[in-house]
């Protein structure tokens, strides 16, 4: 196979290439001309990634309804807004999620902490949200879960969770209970729900923030997981468990809040492990102007096309495979929740500009061999997928739907002989091709 020139691009233009049989390619669009020359010859194999790679998050709060991150330039000039249960069987919602498909979807995040698992509520109801259990702050009813599930099983999507770990989860000692998670893992077996994997508690390092007692250790999330592990034998011997589900300590994010987060991700690791069967993390660069006022880290557009800004995507990453290798080697890790900016994304996450950090990480993170990414979220706040309030797709749709397209699991190398900067190129082989056929995408 001979070397050839491939394609003329920009920094600015996204080109996403069907490449038959690696023998060629077409441009679809450039401004300013940089020449590269790819060597398909040399070609190698670096590894491969889960069929569900690009997969996505569902916030627990989407699914009960309550008060989540308002949406910037909406009526709304407060941090949060009430927002309806997401509608499940929306033929809209159910179309576009279709092409996202096979995926993981991951109902959590922060308000599942705090949310009570009502197994009686089967019909649905729709009054006013039933009243939580001292303890808690919201109700999840068994109606509620079954449209989740549905909407999972006619889309070949697989679930992941958590589990409530606020005071009404726990006894006067301040010790995690299994009642909640015990009831909603055997209504879920006894439905054969596709419940594939869990995190005991959203962002255990986030301490009270997170719902957590005052003071609580990493030793107190060891105790608690392994009890969750006997739950999960006993009744689901599939499920598999996650942790720690949380950021790196000495992230760049991390470095610079005000605050010290406590228990750290690595004392809850060097605590629990080995336990895991997945080695799960969460990962944001930077968080929006909502929570700024918290001292928050900030950034900008120029910033957020930076190489800097990107590279801390593999940093995060570098940091929980060498975590992986110490504790928990052989495991797979899952990035289970994360985009351009936490506190609900940034003013331009539903614009084309931040395709660019979403397509960028999808690339840099499966060649780190990060076997599952979760994008969040489906439908909530800016940095939804979809318009939760128009319904409508947003560009980093569309480059989800390209990528679920065109790239398949097995992950290549492909050598540029005049590499340029501030150029990105990655390469899977060509998703359902068995005749040699590699997707290209250069940024």
């Amino acid at each position: 196979m001979q070397t050839k020139p491939f394609v003329k691009y920009t920094a600015t233009t996204l080109i996403c290439a069907w490449l038959a049989g690696c023998g060629g390619g077409t441009v679809r669009e450039a401004t300013t001309q940089v020449d590269a020359t790819v060597d398909w010859s040399a070609a190698k194999l670096l590894g491969s990634v889960d069929e569900r790679f690009q997969s996505f998050n569902v916030e627990m709060v989407e699914v009960t309804g309550g008060r989540f991150w308002a949406p910037f330039g909406g009526a709304s000039k407060e941090m949060f807004e009430y927002r309806q249960p997401l509608d499940m069987n929306d033929a809209r919602l159910r179309n576009l999620t279709r092409h996202l498909a096979p995926a993981y979807m991951r109902v959590s995040g922060t308000w599942a902490n705090k949310t009570f698992f009502d197994d009686t509520a089967t019909t649905a109801n729709s009054k006013a949200a039933p009243k939580p259990p001292a303890g808690f702050d919201s109700v999840l009813t068994a109606a509620q879960w079954d449209s989740v599930n549905r909407f999972a099983m006619d889309l070949n999507l697989e679930v992941m969770t958590s589990f409530a770990t606020s005071q009404g989860a726990r006894d006067a000692r301040g010790e995690w209970q299994t009642d909640n998670a015990r009831r909603l893992i055997e209504y879920s077996t006894a439905r054969h729900y596709p419940l594939v994997a869990a995190e005991l508690f959203n962002e255990p390092n986030t301490g009270e923030l997170a719902g957590l007692p005052k003071n609580y250790t990493a030793a107190q999330f060891s105790r608690e997981f392994k009890a969750l592990a006997e739950l999960r034998n006993t009744l689901i011997p599939g499920m598999k468990l996650a942790g720690p589900g949380t950021g790196a300590d000495d992230s760049p994010m991390f470095a610079t809040i005000p605050f010290k987060l406590f228990p750290s991700g690595s004392s809850i690791a060097e605590a629990t492990a080995p336990a895991f069967d997945i080695v799960s993390y969460h990962f944001y660069p930077a968080t929006s102007s909502r929570c700024a006022p918290m001292g928050l880290p900030q950034t900008s557009k120029e910033v957020a096309l930076s190489e800097a800004f990107l590279a801390t995507t593999e940093a995060e990453a570098e940091y929980f495979k060498k975590l992986r290798d110490r504790l928990e080697p052989g495991k797979p890790i899952w990035f289970t929740e994360g985009a351009g900016a936490a506190c609900g994304g940034n003013s331009w996450s539903a614009e084309f500009i931040d395709t660019f950090r979403y397509v960028e990480q999808l690339g840099r993170l499966a060649r780190q061999g990060v076997q599952v990414v979760m994008h969040n979220t489906l439908s909530a706040s800016d940095y939804g997928l979809i318009d939760d309030h128009s319904g409508e797709p947003r560009p980093n749709y569309w480059a989800a739907v390209l990528w679920r397209q065109l790239l398949g699991e097995r992950v290549l190398e492909l050598p540029i002989d005049n590499p340029q900067p501030n150029v990105s190129i990655y390469a899977h082989c060509l998703r359902g091709d068995k005749e040699g056929g590699v997707a290209l995408v250069a940024v």
